[in-house]
């Protein structure tokens, strides 16, 4: 009878073997890396002075990292006051990227923030005003937040001197007042009305 000889297994895939080399590595547990560096120096620790030693490690790798995050990656910002109104509001929270500025050289004027009117409301119609005869009414919005179909002229009003530019353009003309009225405290609807400005 004859003996049947018995082939040597074949090795895995060298991916297969790095994988296992890997997962062995992390099997074996090693001290933190001050620790060692201690052992190295013949310093032995009770393992209670070595969990300490672990913790503190871990805090300053922390703290370190932290603080290497804050001063050249990003950085998170709060709003403190309202110079930047409206474009951003004071308490708003946001991340500035510093990594863009290793890069460039900003100088005081490079960043720009453009004033928007937020809202104009009609606060007062004086009788047998132009606007009166036209019927704009006090409650009116010729400005609401987040309503660009109103507006003078066609076009929504961006700031009280494009609002001012476009009566004067229209001296003697008429002018068509787009504007927003509250029926109730949920429902409003867009009225347009012409008004004639005197020259």
């Amino acid at each position: 009878m004859r003996e049947k000889r018995v082939r040597p297994g074949k090795k895995p895939a060298w991916p297969v073997r790095a994988w296992h080399w890997y997962r062995e590595r992390r099997r074996r547990k090693k001290p933190p890396w001050f620790i060692r560096l201690l052992r190295r120096w013949g310093v032995q620790l009770s393992p209670r002075a070595e969990r300490a030693v672990a913790w503190v490690e871990t805090i300053v790798e922390v703290g370190l990292l932290f603080w290497l995050i804050i001063t050249y990656v990003t950085v998170r910002m709060t709003v403190p006051t309202g110079s930047m109104i409206p474009a951003i509001l004071p308490g708003d929270s946001f991340f500035v990227d510093i990594v863009s500025y290793h890069f460039r050289s900003p100088t005081p004027g490079s960043i720009v923030v453009f004033w928007f009117l937020e809202e104009l409301r009609v606060t007062k119609v004086r009788p047998g005003s132009a606007a009166a005869e036209a019927g704009i009414q006090v409650g009116d919005y010729v400005v609401a937040p987040g309503r660009w179909d109103i507006g003078v002229g066609g076009e929504p009003v961006p700031s009280l001197l494009t609002l001012s530019r476009r009566i004067q353009a229209h001296q003697g003309g008429s002018l068509e007042f787009t504007v927003l009225r509250p029926i109730t405290n949920r429902e409003a609807q867009v009225v347009s009305l012409w008004v004639k400005i005197p020259s």
